[in-house]
């Protein structure tokens, strides 16, 4: 079963990206994608919510949620404007650079650490992506 939840999770995350950097969807403004994109989300939220009830939560919850709802959407802004401003070959081999901020942020937010073997992992891939964006 939770195969098939990430394989369609990713399967329609790859699909938002194609279909935002076609040509009519680039001439929108990035924050009426970004809008587009949590209201159609809002359905499903609602229906399982339904469906599993609605969890209590403490108040230290709502100020890390509402923290998170502005990350996520300045994020999520920067990212549609990326895809308009960009072939999507080079904002998607971007996001191949996660674990190696990953590296630098995780030990302040989680207190782990890396392992030599996956630090050479991570370097491998973003060089790899770095050499793959900026050929000779």
């Amino acid at each position: 079963m939770w195969l098939l939840l990430m394989l369609g999770c990713v399967i329609s995350i790859s699909a938002k990206d194609i279909l935002l950097s076609t040509d009519q969807l680039k001439k929108l403004p990035a924050i009426n994608k970004t809008f587009f994109l949590n209201i159609i989300i809002l359905p499903i939220i609602i229906i399982i919510l339904l469906v599993i009830g609605i969890p209590e939560v403490d108040q230290s919850f709502w100020k890390w949620f509402a923290l998170d709802v502005v990350l996520m959407c300045t994020a999520q802004i920067w990212y549609m404007r990326a895809l308009s401003l960009s072939p999507l070959s080079q904002t998607q081999s971007i996001l191949a650079l996660t674990p190696l901020f990953l590296i630098i942020t995780d030990p302040f937010f989680t207190g782990e650490t890396i392992s030599g073997q996956g630090m050479v992992g991570v370097s491998m891939i973003s060089l790899g992506v770095y050499f793959s964006q900026h050929p000779g």
